[in-house]
């Protein structure tokens, strides 16, 4: 059994509480709440947008619609101006400018994608298949020092399968700045951590210590590498590797966490994480 991953958020005068167990890419509840108060630091309004192709409906159609389903929140308001730029730019890149569609706005990629699925039924009538695109950014960990956005992209064109990818990215909230893994972490403890991580990880994958990565892994000259694509979350640091990454796509993703009490004394005093340094 995974972690147990607890969190919660608050909503005007009320407190919401979720406890899951399980890998962490179950408990990523993506908030549907039309407006949310977190701490008094942040406050941001979802924003739900779904069309289909000639109106279908995605929910009571959903093999043989083609659809775009973007969920994501507007910030409304922040400790600073830094902070609500930056995460408001960071959900713009994902929602516009990633991916195989991008435009200025959903409406612009809508009508791109529905452009192009209208030119595939024209040239196989025949076809059942339906398009796609989903795309949600969520909330998962706030503090007065940081905020976690994650970030999810479903989509499929007429290919083997559909294609999910997962990325996450964590701010400082006094500067809006991405936090590295030099962020949180002494210089000299890195290597040690990464250490730590590729044990996981060979555990995870049922490798010998020293067991050479072959070809069943894609890590450049066969060395494990942690990936960039890290998160703080409420009880630890997740490395996230999507489909592909590192392995064919039919093993899947591969989370790898590691709790903050794995990381005490090992981290920078004045960091996010500096409650850990003594």
């Amino acid at each position: 059994m995974g972690n147990m991953f607890i969190w919660s958020k608050l909503t005007g005068s009320h407190k919401t509480i979720w406890i899951r167990t399980g890998s962490l890419i179950t408990v990523l509840v993506f908030l549907c709440l039309p407006q949310i108060a977190a701490g008094g630091s942040l406050v941001w309004e979802m924003v739900d947008l779904t069309r289909g192709f000639e109106g279908c409906d995605p929910q009571g159609q959903a093999d043989s619609c083609t659809y775009i389903t973007y969920r994501f929140p507007a910030i409304m308001e922040g400790p600073n101006n830094m902070i609500v730029e930056a995460l408001r730019s960071d959900v713009r890149r994902f929602l516009y400018d990633q991916g195989n569609y991008t435009d200025k706005d959903f409406y612009g990629i809508r009508d791109r994608l529905f452009r192009d699925f209208e030119l595939f039924r024209n040239e196989f009538p025949d076809s059942a298949l339906a398009w796609f695109i989903e795309k949600e950014v969520g909330v998962i960990h706030l503090t007065d020092r940081v905020v976690t956005l994650a970030k999810r992209s479903d989509t499929y064109f007429g290919g083997a399968h559909p294609v999910e990818l997962r990325y996450f990215t964590s701010f400082d909230l006094g500067t809006g700045e991405p936090i590295r893994i030099q962020d949180l972490l002494l210089q000299g403890a890195i290597p040690r951590v990464i250490t730590h991580a590729e044990e996981k990880f060979r555990k995870m994958k049922g490798l010998e210590p020293g067991a050479p990565y072959g070809e069943s892994f894609f890590f450049p000259d066969g060395r494990f590498r942690l990936s960039d694509n890290m998160a703080l979350t409420p009880n630890g640091l997740l490395f996230y590797y999507n489909v592909y990454q590192i392995e064919p796509y039919a093993m899947g993703p591969t989370e790898l966490f590691i709790p903050y009490s794995e990381l005490r004394g090992m981290t920078v005093s004045t960091g996010p994480l500096g409650y850990l340094s003594d």
